[in-house]
This record gives C-alpha cells, structure tokens and sequence, in this order.
C-alpha cells in the first residue's frame, strides 16, 4: 500500500494517540507524586521505616522500651517482618536480664520463636533464642541452638563452639566441652575469628581451658610479639603465677608496666598489684612497698589503702602505719556522717560498705560486721549480706554465717551475686571439712551460669579433698580460664 493509500482510508490509518476526557497536563505534573506516596506507603504499612528507627534506638544505651514501641509497630503494619520479631527479642531480653532472678524471658521467647518459623536456618535468630535461654539458665536448650548453628557448617564457628563448651561444662558434660575446644584450637589461626579477636589469642584461652598452660603462653607470647597488645602480658603473667612460677610472673608483670609507662592506667594498677602480693610472698616487702605507694596514690581505694597498711605493718613502720590508718578511717567516717548523711538510703548503705570494706580488708571483723548489718538495715541487698557472712566465717559462728548467706540468695540478688554466695558457703563448708557440702554449693554456683569461675575454683579444692583428682583438674583449667579471659581479678 503506497503512503497515499493509507492516507486516504482512514480505517487503515496507524493511530498517533488516544484522546482522554480530561486535560493531561495536571496529571502529568502529579503522577511523581503519587509514585513516591506509593513507595512511601508500601514502605511504611512493610514495617521497614519503624524497623529502621528501632535498629536506631537500639544503638543507644538503656533505649530498649523506646525501641519496642518501634518495633510493635512494625509487626502491627507487617506481622511476617520476622527481623522485627528477632530484635524485639532481643530487646526484650535485655530488659528482664536488669531484674535479675525476677526475670521472665516468656514473650522473648515467643518473639524468637515467631522469627525462626520465617526463618529457622538464620545463624543470627538462632543465637538470639541461644541467649535467651541461656539468661533463664536453660542450658540445655540453650546447646541445642548452638548445635543447630554449629550443624549448618557456617565459617568461623569458633565463637559458637566455645560458647556450647562453656554450657556442655555447666552441665557436667565434660567431654563433649572437651572435644568442641580441642575443635577451636584446630582452627586456622592464619583466618580472622568470627568476633574479630586475635586467633593466637582465641586459641590460647582454649588452651587454658584444655589445661595445656604452655601452649597457652607460647600463643599469648607470639600475641605480644605481633602486636604488643599490653593484655597479652596481664594473661602471661597471670598464668605465669597460678602455675608456680612468681619470678617469671614479676618479670612479665614488670615488662608491662614499663611497656604502658603510667600509673593511673587500669592495666598497670592490676599488675602493680599483683606484682605486690608476689614480692610480699618473696619476702621483699619494700618493693611491695614501692607498687602499694603507686596504688594508693593513683587509685583511692579503701581496699588499695588496707593493702598499704599491711605491708607497712609487716616492716614495722607502725607510725606511719597508725597515722595513715587514722586518716583513712577520718576519711571514710566523713562520708557516712557529713558528704553522704542526706543521700537517699541505698547511696549512704554503699558508704558503709565501703567502709565496712575497710574494716574487713583491715582485719578489723567486728567493725566491719557493724557497718555490713547497718547497710543491709538502709538498704537490703545481697553485697551487704554477703559481706555479714564473711565476717560471721572469720569470726567462726558459721550458723550465722549460713542465715546470711541464705539471705543474699533471694528473688531480688542477681545470677552473679547468688553464684558469690554458694561459692562462699562452699569455702564456709570446706573449712568445716565437709567437702561433699561444698561440692554441692559448687554445683548450684555454676548453675547460675558459672561466669566468674569461683564455684569451679572452690569445687576443684572440695575434689581433691575427696580424692578425685581427675575431676579436679578439670575444674582447675576452667577457674583457671574464667579468671583471665577478660582481665584478671585482684585477689
């Protein structure tokens, strides 16, 4: 058909456009707008922007209650939005970890259990519920969500492992801890970790637990070598001490000290102090003297200062020793009678602690006795019970001491507290040669999660006195483990 053709029949004409009803122009302006409000929309009723906002306020510290409020929205506009289930849980789970033994972690609970049916594979909502039941002490179900992340063959498991063996140790099962452990120091120390620590370090920590302290060192070393990481020389020397080796233990502790070059640094404070409590155990008091003076004049600490009198008591300074006492205890009364007389009632009970601190560290038990019952009367809480107890055990009337001990576990006292005191009343227990007493307040010490190693520690000494020394090294290398996986406590 030739041009003209198709121009003169217009059924055959090919149509140029469609005439609307209504003028295009203002439609064309706002159809932008529209598309955008449509986006927006669809964003808001998914979820996504009150997600958002809660991963927000989730960075921020104590913000939790703002971030459920958040997130309760978000699961209203889309209840499949299973992100929002998992950090709701988790939101929710830190709360109730403030209240201690209140705690009820049930709709955290529900919350990970509705993510993971959206998602029952994900390694991150597994390790949520992992938590989750690991804060209500439900071990078992807890190394059932490690397993199951540990089972999907995921890179870097070493975290989860040690995690799981920690766990398989609580409750008893000591092989199993064993074989995941001996898994983690298989791993390829070339290859980060999966939380970004030293991979000599990770493994080293797994050496202590596996009771090999020597593998354990030349790993630390090989750390200190790399990086000249301080930390490093505090594991050293701290393993150095626990395994009979003070002189090795001063040096390392010593090297840290010149490494860091100033006193007022937490690092250096722990290891003057434990650098101290070796030279006093060698007999060389004035150098213990030397590291004491730094203490107490970098660090005010009531404990630092019964420390320096001790070892002023020891050379017979008992002048100097007799006024600085004096000094302290004017300082520490003035606390309690004028700074802290019109504070509320749990601020003024933590001054006589302070002071009943004082008195204990001082072997002054009486007087410490007085002050501890005064802060429980202000305000009742575990720390001061605990401290009566002690006392109650120095003083040798251990039916008191077991009523308080009893006290300071309550509903109100927190896992770390009630694991203190089983640990205490199975040190009470020992002392009276009833090892077999100790070994079950060990056991109700590490069933409040066992973080501190205090109840392997004291079960490891109620074994050897029972003869069953295999047990006994095996909670040996634990205490030994938790006590300087972080930093070391000062002892």
């Amino acid at each position: 058909m030739s041009e003209s053709d198709s121009n003169n029949n217009p059924s055959k004409r090919v149509p140029t456009g469609v005439a609307l009803p209504f003028p295009t122009g203002p439609v064309l302006a706002i159809a932008p707008f529209v598309v955008i409000s449509l986006i927006l929309g669809w964003v808001y009723f998914s979820g996504t922007i009150q997600l958002n906002l809660a991963l927000t306020e989730l960075k921020k510290k104590d913000h939790d209650t703002k971030a459920i409020e958040y997130l309760n929205w978000a699961i209203a506009s889309n209840p499949h939005l299973a992100e929002a289930f998992a950090q709701r849980a988790k939101a929710r789970m830190r709360l109730e970890l403030q209240k201690g033994m209140k705690a009820n972690y049930s709709a955290a609970n529900g919350d990970i259990a509705q993510a993971l049916k959206f998602a029952p594979n994900n390694s991150v909502y597994l390790q949520i519920r992992a938590e989750i039941e690991e804060a209500a002490l439900n071990f078992h179900a807890a190394i059932a969500s490690y397993s199951h992340i540990i089972d999907l063959s995921l890179p870097h498991l070493d975290s989860f492992l040690a995690k799981r063996a920690h766990l398989l140790y609580n409750v008893g099962e000591f092989d199993k801890a064993r074989a995941d452990r001996e898994r983690i120091v298989k791993i390829d120390v070339t290859q980060p970790t999966s939380d970004g620590e030293q991979p000599l370090e990770k493994r080293a920590q797994q050496y202590v637990f596996l009771g090999e302290t020597e593998k354990a060192l030349k790993d630390y070393e090989n750390c200190f070598n790399a990086d000249k990481n301080p930390n490093d020389l505090l594991h050293m020397g701290y393993l150095y001490e626990k395994t009979g080796r003070p002189a090795k233990a001063i040096e390392t502790y010593s090297q840290l000290i010149q490494l860091i070059g100033k006193d007022d640094d937490l690092q250096v404070c722990k290891a003057r102090y434990r650098r101290a409590n070796l030279y006093l155990k060698a007999g060389e008091n004035e150098k213990a003297l030397e590291d004491a003076d730094h203490l107490i004049k970098h660090f005010n600490d009531e404990l630092y200062h019964a420390f320096h009198l001790k070892i002023l008591d020891l050379l017979h300074k008992n002048s100097v020793a007799q006024a600085e006492r004096k000094a302290t205890i004017n300082q520490l009364n003035y606390n309690v009678d004028e700074l802290f007389k019109e504070a509320p009632n749990d601020v003024l009970a933590n001054q006589y602690v302070k002071r009943a601190n004082f008195y204990a560290a001082d072997q002054q038990f009486k007087k410490a006795l007085k002050d501890y019952a005064i802060a429980t009367t202000l305000h009742p809480e575990s720390a001061s019970y605990l401290g009566s107890a002690q006392m109650y055990t120095k003083l040798g009337n251990y039916d008191k001491a077991i009523e308080l001990f009893g006290k300071a576990i309550s509903p109100d006292s927190t896992y770390s507290d009630r694991e203190r005191a089983y640990s205490q009343l199975a040190e009470l227990h020992l002392t009276q040669h009833k090892p077999e007493l100790a070994v079950e307040d060990c056991n109700k010490a590490i069933a409040q999660g066992g973080e501190l190693g205090s109840g392997s520690y004291w079960r490891a000494k109620a074994y050897r006195e029972l003869g069953k020394k295999d047990l006994a090294k095996i909670d040996e290398a634990e205490a030994l483990g938790l006590a300087f996986a972080e930093v070391p406590n000062l002892d």
